[in-house]
């Protein structure tokens, strides 16, 4: 498990910032390993509140041989996701959420099952909120058929593909794939973005046709 990369309470990006620690490691002699758990007190550098993380330690004399996070407190608690995304797809948003609290936790196995998850409920709110599309016409559809009936451009295909197979490797030994869970997250979250911006720009034009020409125009 890695020190949390945003705050749990702000959402800015940290680093960490011990202020104090304690703890007792346990051991026959000083020439023998010696194990334990610390607590440190980090600090948020932009709202200062505190980041409890606990550590299992292996020491020899002085010299440190294995230390390790094993929990840290509180755990994150916002994501962040685009306002029409969610409102379009709260389900994919509630997937989405608990994929990276998961992966924040280390359940890093967990992370492509949930990507997916949440891809198959965005493409299916997508489907039948902006296209139109009967539930009939679509459930008995496979996610890759749906994915193409969404009719967007080739960034958004290539981002929904590759989250959809990621996903398929997840649940498979034999891998076929050969990105990280950082990078295929980053993907899921270019696809939101860009069918936020597709939502937006509909928004525009809805405004637009509503809009009454001016005399001689």
């Amino acid at each position: 498990m890695e020190f949390p990369k945003k705050c749990p309470y702000c959402g800015k990006d940290i680093v960490p910032n011990e202020k104090t620690s304690l703890g007792e490691l346990d051991g026959k002699s000083p020439s023998q390993p010696m194990f334990g758990l610390s607590v440190e007190i980090h600090r948020c550098i932009h709202c200062h509140r505190a980041i409890f993380v606990i550590k299992e330690e292996l020491k020899k004399e002085s010299y440190y041989l294995q230390s390790k996070i094993i929990f840290y407190y509180p755990t994150i608690t916002t994501v962040d996701f685009p306002k029409r995304i969610k409102e379009l797809s709260p389900n994919a948003y509630n997937t989405y959420e608990q994929t990276i609290k998961a992966k924040e936790q280390g359940f890093d196995m967990l992370v492509g099952a949930g990507l997916r998850i949440a891809l198959e409920w965005l493409v299916w709110d997508y489907l039948i909120k902006i296209k139109d599309c009967k539930e009939e016409d679509i459930d008995k559809l496979t996610l890759s058929k749906r994915i193409e009936k969404m009719n967007n451009d080739f960034y958004t295909q290539v981002c929904a593909r590759l989250i959809r197979l990621f996903g398929n490797d997840s649940v498979h030994i034999i891998k076929q794939l050969d990105f990280s869970s950082d990078e295929v997250i980053e993907v899921f979250d270019m696809l939101c973005a860009l069918i936020d911006n597709e939502l937006q720009i509909k928004e525009v034009n809805d405004r637009l046709s509503a809009t009454k020409p001016a005399n001689g125009t």
